[in-house]
């Protein structure tokens, strides 16, 4: 799902996806999800909230993660960068580049569990965009890399007919 994001911001705003169903739900429905996410499940999100606009159009905001609270830049790398996926002509090498076995190999002991368990969320509540861009390592201030805050979290079922997980489990590894 896309967003537009300006290099000096700290948030990022997703206007409603207007070329899939359901379109003016589609932030609630995010917001709703990373909710879930946070405070069912007890997994670290990006913080996030609803509004909408004075025309009453709704959007999802959420600040992001890859800055600190005195709005320094972090370094943080998604896992297309990280296991270096090869990009295709049709862009689809987010999604068939790698496996999530390929993610978990790069990934901590602790890292593992929480990232199984982002996974397991992700299939309960119908998201089909769990792919290579949407999961990141984030920087610590001791230098370490660590699994970043969960993003991108909703029910896309809703709003495509997509898989039921986002990455081709047959993909081959390079």
């Amino acid at each position: 799902m896309s967003s537009t994001v300006y290099e000096n911001s700290i948030y990022i705003i997703k206007p409603q996806l207007s070329r899939f169903d359901l379109p003016s739900d589609s932030p609630a429905n995010e917001h709703v999800t990373m909710q879930m996410a946070k405070q069912l499940y007890g997994i670290r999100t990006a913080e996030c909230c609803f509004m909408k606009f004075s025309n009453g159009t709704p959007a999802y905001v959420t600040r992001r993660f890859d800055y600190d609270k005195d709005e320094e830049k972090l370094n943080q790398e998604d896992f297309a960068s990280v296991l270096q996926a090869e990009k295709s002509i049709d862009d689809n090498y987010k999604y068939n580049a790698k496996t999530y076995e390929d993610f978990g190999d790069i990934l901590s002991p602790l890292n593992k569990v929480e990232f199984i368990r982002i996974l397991i969320f992700n299939f309960l509540t119908g998201n089909g965009d769990a792919h290579l861009k949407n999961f990141s390592l984030l920087e610590t201030s001791d230098g370490d890399m660590q699994l970043s805050p969960s993003y991108d979290l909703m029910n896309t079922k809703i709003h495509i007919n997509d898989s039921p997980v986002a990455l081709n489990d047959s993909a081959t590894t390079n």
